[in-house]
């Protein structure tokens, strides 16, 4: 609660319009329908995922009935609950499967309720012990009215008992009638084995970071792992974007990166010292640009110098040389270094790491 008030700017107004007043003006199925319009893409419903392989340069997913699709890369959006359910090789990051293991507290539960009345737009809330503590208008049509409701603890409330309900309702709204419910229980449903993440103690330190990390091919977006509206539809589409950014800079990237796989010859060395880099650097002779600038031979040149590539204006007016200082602090923190730069890299925290990167950019000539 303390997170959802401080994105609204801690004011009431703006937090019923963000959770509330506006929504899409023709449900959620138009983004749903505007996305499959945009991208055209194979919809496969009632296809449950039973494993995925990074195999190094694709992934492999094979489903529950034996079917196999191979891909690039491959993006996981599976609610928190449910992610240690998939079988992951290389195996997921023991945090990963240790929150999915715990579960998230997000055991309330929400429900319609369609009243006879034509009631004005309100908000009004109770104490997260009542029965029903919080309850919303929603868009109606011209007889009567919508409203969505929140408890919880769904075992001291049946919302499918219309007396039930219209007698916790009255508490709020003296006289008004019960027309019809609609609920779904997302506890009992094995794709989702829960409702809203809400995280439970601990899980914010030492999980958050770890659910959101890609390995290999095989990244991870949904509105569980958002560090802003997490539990909603807009933590879902802000990762989303995010991620998808992301796969769009591998899947364009001119050279592949190379992972050790099962197929390697026995005894072969691979350097994989750039694979970070080269996700969006190429780093051929040929000096071609991909997503960002060819590597080869960019060690002791100033900064933004390649006529091949458009640069963002941070970087070209940054003045920087690719020394091995001004390469350190920039691989530590792009966009501390260089306010501006357009890179959407995080940064590498170790300086060992960093170290092997610069002397692999050296000797990239």
């Amino acid at each position: 609660m303390q997170r959802w008030w401080s994105l609204v700017g801690s004011d009431i107004t703006r937090y019923s319009d963000s959770v509330s007043r506006y929504s899409f003006k023709h449900g959620t199925q138009s983004l749903i329908n505007a996305m499959l319009d945009d991208g055209r893409p194979d919809v496969e419903l009632g296809t449950p995922v039973k494993e995925v392989h990074d195999l190094g340069d694709h992934v492999k997913i094979i489903t529950s009935t034996g079917k196999t699709f191979t891909c690039r890369s491959t993006i996981s959006a599976v609610p928190m609950n449910v992610l240690s359910k998939i079988q992951f090789s290389p195996a997921l990051l023991s945090q990963k499967v240790r929150a999915s293991e715990e579960g998230h507290a997000g055991s309330g539960m929400k429900f319609y309720i369609r009243i006879r009345q034509n009631i004005k737009p309100i908000l009004m809330l109770a104490s997260e012990q009542d029965p029903i503590s919080t309850i919303m208008t929603m868009a109606s049509p011209n007889e009567g009215t919508n409203l969505v409701a929140f408890s919880t603890d769904p075992s001291q409330i049946d919302p499918n008992n219309h007396a039930q309900v219209q007698k916790l309702l009255r508490r709020f709204l003296p006289d008004v009638d019960v027309v019809d419910t609609l609920h779904y229980d997302w506890h009992l449903d094995p794709y989702s084995k829960g409702t809203w993440c809400v995280l439970k103690k601990g899980q914010l330190t030492n999980s958050i970071t770890a659910l959101r990390e890609p390995q290999g091919r095989i990244y991870f977006a949904g509105g569980d792992i958002d560090l802003g509206w997490r539990g909603f539809i807009d933590g879902a589409i802000a990762t989303g974007n995010q991620v998808g950014q992301k796969v769009a800079r591998l899947l364009n990237a001119r050279t592949t990166p190379i992972y050790k796989t099962e197929k390697m010859a026995a005894g072969a060395h691979i350097d994989t010292t750039l694979n970070q880099c080269t996700v969006c650097h190429s780093t051929d002779a040929s000096g071609k640009a991909s997503v960002g600038p060819n590597l080869r031979g960019k060690y002791g040149q100033p900064a933004a110098s390649a006529s091949n590539f458009n640069y963002s204006s941070g970087l070209s007016e940054s003045n920087l040389t690719w020394n091995e200082a001004n390469l350190d602090r920039f691989l530590e923190d792009p966009a501390g270094t260089v306010p501006g730069t357009t890179m959407g890299f995080g940064g590498i925290k170790d300086p060992n790491e960093r170290n092997a990167i610069i002397e692999a950019l050296r000797a990239l000539k």
